[in-house]
């Protein structure tokens, strides 16, 4: 298992809480099995909920850059 630190920012909740309710579970559930469990998300998600899986996860993944950098 990859024993890596991430940083969910406020813009990364305020965007999620924004998608339609069909998509928010989704996506929040495939961010978390990546995250913690190191699960592929293509499996679980269409091509749509992948464009904001992509979004929000490269989100994560500037904002814990800049976390790990201030």
């Amino acid at each position: 298992m990859n024993n890596q630190s991430f940083f969910i920012s406020q813009r990364v909740i305020n965007t999620v809480q924004s998608l339609p309710e069909s998509l928010r579970g989704k996506i929040a559930d495939a961010l978390a099995a990546e995250m913690f469990f190191g699960q592929s998300p293509e499996s679980t998600l269409n091509p749509v909920q992948m464009v904001y899986y992509v979004m929000i996860k490269d989100y994560v993944n500037r904002d814990t850059r800049a976390a790990v950098t201030a």
